[in-house]
């Protein structure tokens, strides 16, 4: 397999797991939002919303897949998608 082609094949690779991560980030990060509800815009409802918001698994997840779209991003910034190896 040329240079070139494994390029290809690893950016194609790239591109479907940030669309993967972000995707399912999304609809995470939904779901989570939905378990917490409608937030009270008053102290306590703050800080019930905070307190649910810091113990959701789903929003955790959420933000696990999010970030992993903005490293795929930085790391393809840093190769400048010339690099072969």
């Amino acid at each position: 397999m040329t240079s070139e082609r494994r390029l290809r094949v690893k950016t194609l690779v790239m591109v479907l797991a940030m669309v993967v991560c972000a995707n399912a980030g999304d609809l995470m990060l939904k779901r989570g939002m939905s378990q917490i509800g409608a937030v009270q815009l008053t102290a306590s409802g703050l800080a019930q919303a905070f307190r649910l918001t810091v113990a959701s698994g789903t929003i955790w997840v959420a933000i696990f897949f999010s970030e992993r779209v903005h490293a795929e991003l930085h790391d393809g910034a840093e190769l400048g998608g010339l690099t072969a190896t």
